[in-house]
């Protein structure tokens, strides 16, 4: 559900304050949430977790799920079996963004981390 929620931050350059809009999208379109209170709470959580760094704890968890669907990925690429279908799998998972955050969590580099 976090997938299809959303908050709109709206400003008031006169008093300062900020205000926000818990929205909801489905069926291709946004529109304002009917679950605002939780929708708020759960922004909260994960803004604490933020504040804490606990998020990283959970960032790694999830990585760790998906290493073998990664592993997989790769040994099934540029082989002379490897369809195209294979090969465009890896290929995305490299060049997309959100990927490669993964493989930096699941595969740091000295260049990453500087440590040695």
């Amino acid at each position: 559900p976090i997938w299809y929620t959303s908050l709109a931050v709206e400003y008031d350059t006169k008093t300062n304050e900020i205000f926000f809009t818990p929205l909801e999208s489905a069926d291709h379109a946004i529109r304002f949430a009917s679950e605002k209170e939780t929708i708020l709470a759960e922004f909260n959580k994960r803004n604490e977790s933020v504040i804490t760094g606990e998020w990283k704890n959970g960032w790694h968890d999830f990585c760790e799920k998906k290493k073998d669907r990664y592993l997989n990925v790769i040994a099934n690429a540029a082989l002379e079996s490897s369809t195209e279908r294979n090969n465009a799998h890896f290929g995305h998972y490299l060049d997309c963004q959100a990927h490669t955050d993964v493989w930096r969590e699941l595969f740091p580099t000295y260049n990453m981390t500087n440590e040695k």
